[in-house]
């Protein structure tokens, strides 16, 4: 069985917020590029997304679980 969380997506640039459902098992880079490339994303530079609920910057391999993400948490898209 697949655990999973229910996020908010915040795009700030196009100023729109979707809620998400993403399993927990996932890393912080597989969880950026996967909503770089479902949301199409500018990819010019290395895409920065931060959370909240814990404040998080998402990089590298730890897992949502491992950095605390859970139900309510938001992602941030600038």
């Amino acid at each position: 069985m697949i655990n999973c969380i229910v996020l908010t997506f915040e795009n700030k640039r196009e100023k729109y917020k979707e809620k998400i459902e993403v399993p927990t098992d996932i890393t912080a880079d597989e969880l950026v590029e996967s909503l770089s490339e479902a949301y199409k994303l500018e990819t010019s530079d290395k895409i920065h997304m931060s959370s909240e609920n814990p404040i998080r910057f998402l990089s590298g391999e730890k897992t949502l679980d491992e950095l605390g993400l859970r139900n309510g948490s938001v992602i941030i898209y600038k």
